[in-house]
């Protein structure tokens, strides 16, 4: 049964993922025309297309795309309840839980985006022509623009997406340190 609920937990969270992934892209205004994210458009659209009709957007966030990763992540919830306790129990402790999975992976796709970002910043260091490199690009610099006005500069090494990952870090553990034990009752 563990099994089940990891690839289950797996294949959720990747697609939440892309979802992410829009949602981010589309708040910091990256360039849907890059072929990462026309991907990305394509595997989000089927659901995302008909939902756009029934919640308008608030200003730069798309309510549409966040009630969809939302309602992903309690189906999920739900499901590892039925599996693990055999009963199905709909509350709002659930929904409190997926919204929290959902910030925290979140997080966790920014510090992967970082990683990605510092990797291919010295792998190949200011490529036009590479996708990946102009996605990561566009997704990040609102976050690193900020950081690389405060740091001092310095030839051949940007330190800017380190300086990223630890802060995504220290909020991920602080985020998961805190609220989590109070919403299993245990702090």
């Amino acid at each position: 049964m563990p099994e089940l609920i990891l690839i289950l937990q797996t294949l959720t969270n990747v697609y939440v993922s892309l979802f992410l992934t829009r949602l981010w892209a589309g708040v910091v205004g990256a360039d849907f025309r890059n072929p990462l994210l026309i991907a990305v458009v394509r595997y989000t659209s089927p659901i995302l297309r008909p939902l756009r009709r029934l919640i308008p957007p608030v200003g730069r966030w798309d309510m549409a795309l966040i009630t969809i990763i939302l309602a992903l992540e309690f189906v999920l919830q739900c499901v590892i309840r039925i599996l693990t306790l055999g009963i199905f129990s709909l509350n709002f402790k659930l929904l409190l839980i997926a919204g929290l999975e959902s910030i925290d992976l979140a997080l966790s796709l920014g510090l992967l985006f970082c990683i990605g970002f510092a990797a291919l910043s010295w792998l190949v260091p200011d490529d036009p022509y590479l996708p990946a490199a102009r996605c990561l690009n566009d997704l990040l610099a609102p976050l690193l623009r900020p950081i690389r006005r405060a740091l001092p500069n310095t030839p051949g090494i940007d330190f800017s997406p380190m300086v990223l990952m630890l802060a995504i870090w220290i909020l991920r553990v602080t985020f998961n340190a805190r609220l989590y034990p109070y919403l299993w009752g245990v702090g």
